[in-house]
């Protein structure tokens, strides 16, 4: 069975940003030129004990998003699933959280941990609070026709799908409402230390004016 083009088009951006960069051949050939910087510590969270880094990383976020796009993507089109258009908004939202937990993971910059846990506490409330209740509110045993004006004929219905939904939903809620928090704590950890980092520099410069002056 091929992919539709729009699955692939759509695990293109998802699979080139979960990949880890490759030196180019020219680069390769060269030889070692420059010693490259150390990576980015793991960002610490203000939420664990004596800020330690974060219990959930943001390559587990990325790669749980990733994993939950992928679902939603394979995913059979038809009666029981519905059509793919009307799982492309939540795909977007999987594509930007696998984005963002990267960009954060591998830069020191506040704002970014922060849009991540907002990104993750939207999927976490939308799987929790709408979706959640949605398939457990849906489930039917039984499906029928007719009624009104002619007989109604109802023929049993196993609803593993919401079952399935349901299963996932709440597997998902529950690990970005976690990721969202340590996120959250991770933006205030950076957040403090760029401002010591800030403090530090001003009585440096304040300290080395004195030294002139003198």
């Amino acid at each position: 069975m091929r992919a539709p083009p729009l699955v692939l088009l759509t695990l293109l951006p998802s699979c080139a940003a979960l990949s880890p960069p490759r030196p180019c051949l020219l680069a390769a050939a060269r030889g070692p030129a420059q010693q490259q910087p150390p990576p980015a510590p793991t960002p610490a969270s203000a939420y664990s004990d004596d800020n330690m880094p974060m219990p959930i990383t943001f390559r587990a976020v990325a790669a749980v998003a990733f994993a939950d796009l992928l679902v939603y993507l394979l995913l059979p089109e038809g009666e029981r699933f519905g059509p793919l258009a009307r799982r492309l908004p939540r795909v977007t939202w999987s594509m930007l959280t696998v984005l963002f937990s990267l960009l954060t993971d591998s830069g020191t910059q506040p704002w970014l941990a922060l849009l991540l846990s907002l990104l993750l506490a939207s999927s976490a409330a939308t799987d929790l609070l709408w979706w959640l209740p949605y398939y457990m509110l849906t489930v039917e045993w039984e499906t029928c026709s007719g009624g009104l004006f002619t007989k109604r004929v109802c023929h049993p219905h196993q609803p593993w799908d919401r079952f399935l939904l349901f299963a996932l939903c709440l597997a998902t809620g529950v690990f970005y409402t976690l990721a969202a928090i340590h996120s959250f704590g991770a933006f205030q950890f950076m957040r403090e230390e760029e401002a010591e980092r800030r403090m530090r520099r001003s009585f440096a410069s304040a300290l080395e004016a004195g030294r002139t002056q003198g």
